[in-house]
């Protein structure tokens, strides 16, 4: 996914956020779990960008952090803004329970209402059971 292309994900996540206020909507919930593309850019294992989207866990957060920021920068004040993340990944040098606090403090500062937090395997190699365990194969096959 290119520079210009993350601006434009960016725009059409405002886009709706615009639309869901005019239709009446109360909340919007920022989805960035279940292997998803906003997970995909927080998780180690699949962004492996080496531009500022990508590499050490702020990075990696920024994608998420800038559209929350934009989002509620047009949603009303008064109306609920969350994000639903991964807790982990359930895979050795995955998105952790760690990653997740420290994802939510960033997102407290910015003023986020609610967030909800999801624990199912979205690599379809995680274990829960015994540690866990990630082919190389399937690792590569969740790289962005």
């Amino acid at each position: 996914m290119s520079l210009e292309q993350i601006e434009q994900l960016k725009a059409q996540f405002v886009a709706a956020a615009r639309r869901a206020d005019r239709l009446g909507f109360d909340l919007i919930e920022l989805h960035g779990a279940h292997g998803y593309l906003l997970h995909q850019f927080l998780s180690p294992l699949a962004n492996q960008r080496t531009d500022q989207y990508g590499g050490c866990l702020q990075n990696r957060m920024r994608l998420l952090l800038e559209i929350f920021s934009e989002v509620r920068a047009v949603f009303p004040a008064n109306k609920a803004l969350g994000v639903r993340i991964s807790a982990s990944d359930w895979v050795e040098g995955g998105w952790n329970e760690q990653q997740s606090v420290e994802l939510t403090s960033a997102l407290k500062e910015l003023g986020c209402d609610l967030h909800s937090y999801f624990q199912r395997r979205p690599i379809a190699a995680a274990k829960n059971s015994g540690g866990a365990e990630l082919s190389g194969a399937v690792c590569r096959n969740h790289q962005t």
